[in-house]
């Protein structure tokens, strides 16, 4: 029975090749579990940052690719060529190819470890929200598992013994085919990249982008969402947010207020003089302000023209509105006191009543005259 033959081969050497394989494997297992518990404790106690990337390739090794290790190491001492096989019907070269096949798949698995810990790495240091890091992440690990598996998959295919050189040079015409087709996509989605790490905004920070404002939901990898203040969510395509002009108002620590004031032109000279410290007075009354200026601005068409700066010491716009109402309300009062009048859009008729009306005056025509052109008609 022993002697059964499979693919050029006795059944004996396949249990040989099993236990071999199964057990080498597992030894390997066991020894990498030892060394990745000892490096744990031992990364625990130094700063060097090499050590989370080997950590991270011990936890993201397979039980699989240890077997396939030992497997291909096996196939090189036990004499599996049969030399009357085809190269594709013997068993050396399909066990081989599938047991490599496992190693590729578990480079690509290495290669991405490694990406995560250095993608981590990296926008801690680009940004500080926990938010716009995952967005991040999400862009970056999209693109780079395309790059790393298509690798992958192309050494599988060659390890097979598949030709791909006219498979690159197809993928080579097929791309450039599909990049003018999704030229839109692909934009957007490494504008995606560009915004995630030059950083203009990030999830939670209000901005205004056209006649557009909100705050940011979330940065994908083809769209950006904003929640508006009336509570709609806007949609933009990360495209138009690149080339747009955007305001963040997230480090705004203080917000700088301009507003004007009009006065009728009756108003008394002593009044005029005195609005600029009593609207001082309404302005330093509330609170988390600062008073910058007031000053009487210039001689405008229908009313004398006041700017009044100030500064609110918080960025939140319901304080600021607040803030600005209770100053309006004060300066109502403080007018009423005085009977100061608010100019309001005005104009001034003047009629002349002396002037001398048009008159007329009608000559009558000579007798002569008139006979000439009667003539002239017969």
């Amino acid at each position: 029975m022993l002697d059964q033959q499979f693919y050029g081969l006795s059944l004996y050497y396949w249990i040989v090749l099993g236990i071999a394989s199964v057990g080498g494997g597992l030894l390997f297992w066991t020894i990498l579990k030892l060394v990745k518990k000892g490096f744990a404790s031992f990364s625990e106690k130094t700063e060097h940052k090499y050590d989370d990337y080997v950590l991270k390739l011990l936890e993201k090794t397979w039980l699989f690719s240890c077997i396939s290790l030992a497997g291909v190491i096996a196939i090189q001492f036990l004499p599996f060529k049969v030399e009357d096989q085809p190269t594709w019907q013997s068993a050396d070269s399909i066990l081989q190819a599938v047991f490599l096949s496992i190693l590729f798949i578990q480079g690509g698995r290495w290669v991405i470890a490694m990406r995560d810990v250095a993608l981590e790495k990296t926008l801690k240091t680009a940004t500080n929200e926990e938010s716009n890091r995952k967005s991040a992440q999400t862009v970056v690990r999209f693109l780079v598992n395309c790059v790393i598996w298509s690798l992958v998959l192309l050494m599988i295919l060659a390890n097979l013994g598949i030709e791909i050189t006219p498979l690159l040079t197809g993928l080579g015409v097929g791309g450039i085919i599909i990049g003018f087709a999704l030229k839109e996509i692909l934009s957007d989605i490494f504008c995606s990249v560009a915004i995630v790490f030059d950083s203009p905004f990030e999830v939670g920070d209000f901005i205004i982008v056209g006649d557009f404002l909100g705050t940011v939901e979330q940065i994908g990898i083809k769209t950006t969402r904003v929640r508006s203040l009336s509570g709609e969510r806007i949609v933009f395509p990360n495209k138009d947010l690149v080339e747009s002009r955007i305001r963040n108002y997230v480090d705004m620590e203080e917000r700088r207020v301009v507003f004007n004031l009009g006065v009728e032109y009756s108003t008394p000279k002593e009044k005029v003089k005195e609005i600029p410290g009593l609207v001082k007075e309404i302005v330093e009354e509330q609170d988390q302000v600062r008073f910058d200026r007031a000053h009487m601005r210039s001689f405008g068409e229908s009313s004398l023209d006041y700017e009044i700066v100030y500064y609110v010491l918080t960025k939140d716009y319901n304080v600021y509105m607040d803030i600005q109402q209770a100053i309006n309300f004060g300066i109502l009062d403080q007018f009423a006191e005085r009977e100061i009048s608010i100019a309001f859009p005005s104009r001034k008729l003047y009629v002349d009543t002396d002037a001398r009306p048009f008159k007329a005056e009608v000559r009558s025509m000579p007798a002569e005259t008139a006979a000439s052109g009667n003539g002239k008609g017969e």
